[in-house]
């Protein structure tokens, strides 16, 4: 998978915090991967998991979408 990364969506950690749902929302209408930002700095990028799926062995794909069926979500106060 290639990319240029001057031309990737950016956004804050302080996005992702405030409001992690529209970044996401963001990921699912315009594709990824975004780039997040810390410090002004290229932190981390944020991939769709349609995405990047592929490049997981089968076994380990299946564990990782197994988890993620049974996570459960902190109950929040």
């Amino acid at each position: 998978m290639e990319f240029d990364v001057d031309k990737l969506t950016r956004v804050t950690r302080e996005d992702c915090e405030k409001d992690l749902a529209a970044v996401l929302e963001r990921l699912e209408q315009f594709g990824g991967p975004i780039l997040i930002c810390g410090e002004g700095k290229p932190d981390l990028l944020l991939f769709k998991w349609e995405d990047i799926k592929g490049c997981c062995p089968e076994e380990e794909r299946k564990a990782i979408e197994e988890a993620c069926r049974n996570y459960k979500a902190p109950m929040e106060n």
